[in-house]
């Protein structure tokens, strides 16, 4: 056959919904905007959108659709980035790439990591590159927002134990991973990231897409920890609702759930994001 697949794309428009064009001059400079977002931000507004599957696409002139996929995707892969230099630095640590440890949380993202990692190479094979943003999107929220925020005393400690030096070989080995596996759908930052943590390399883009064979997926610890994230989610959007603060600590909250006794285990997690002394799981 002449060719495998037939990549095409949807038409881009401006707000208004006017095709883009030189006459109207109804788009931004391209260069502008690789200048003040970034070219990843672009991509990343682009290649995250639906016009890849053939729909049209609504870009405004002044950029915003670019500064929010600035803002909320490659921010939140930055942000565990420079929390891990932080502290590594600090504490004058080398971390190392390892995927084993006997902390619950660690074996939690570990797994985590592999799924996203296998999830993306899926639909970079099938040519689905908005899915696969996705997925990296969901990772390094699970990634900052709760393995990073419920592990900060073991980043704190002041003696370097062994679970301090897990939580960091761990992170290290997430951080690093994904920069190969996401390099070809965000290579600038993937390879400013990967040169940072590994100087000594040559490139992100000259090392093979993460296979993780070493790593045995704990489905069971994935489906309760996502639903352990669930309930504090849920709980912290009450607290907003009644206009309680964070950092207000409640008397109890309630879980009604079925087979309750399994969120036992994670009762300390549970306490900690929601700030409570203690919660009542009844079935």
């Amino acid at each position: 056959p002449p060719f495998l697949n037939c990549i095409c794309h949807g038409v881009i428009l401006d707000a208004t919904g006017q095709k883009l064009s030189k006459r109207l001059n109804n788009y931004a400079d391209p260069l502008e905007l690789f200048e003040k977002y970034g070219a990843d931000a672009l991509r990343v507004t682009m290649l995250s959108s639906t016009v890849v599957k053939g729909q049209e696409l609504l870009i405004d002139k002044d950029g915003k659709m670019v500064f929010d996929s600035l803002r909320l995707f490659i921010k939140p892969i930055w942000n565990a980035y420079h929390f891990f230099c932080l502290y590594a630095n600090i504490d004058k640590i080398q971390a190392q790439m390892i995927f084993k440890s006997e902390n619950v949380l660690d074996r939690y993202i570990i797994s985590k990591l592999k799924i996203a990692v296998t999830a993306i190479e899926k639909n970079m094979d099938s040519y689905d590159s908005s899915s696969s943003y996705e997925v990296i999107s969901s990772f390094f929220e699970v990634l900052n927002n709760w393995y990073i925020r419920r592990s900060r005393a073991r980043f704190w400690k002041s003696d370097q134990d062994k679970d301090k030096l897990d939580s960091y070989n761990t992170l290290y080995s997430c951080i690093v991973t994904m920069t190969k596996a996401v390099s070809s759908l965000l290579p600038l930052i993937a390879e400013h990231i990967y040169l940072g943590l590994n100087p000594h390399e040559k490139s992100v883009h000259l090392t093979d897409f993460p296979k993780l064979e070493e790593i045995k997926i704990e489905h069971e610890l994935v489906a309760v920890m996502d639903q352990v994230l669930d309930i504090c989610s849920t709980a912290l959007f009450i607290r907003s609702a009644e206009n309680i603060r964070v950092r207000q600590p409640l008397a109890m909250i309630k879980i009604i759930a079925e087979n309750s006794s399994k969120f036992q285990d994670f009762a300390d997690l549970i306490k900690d994001a929601v700030v409570l002394p203690w919660a009542f799981i009844c079935a």
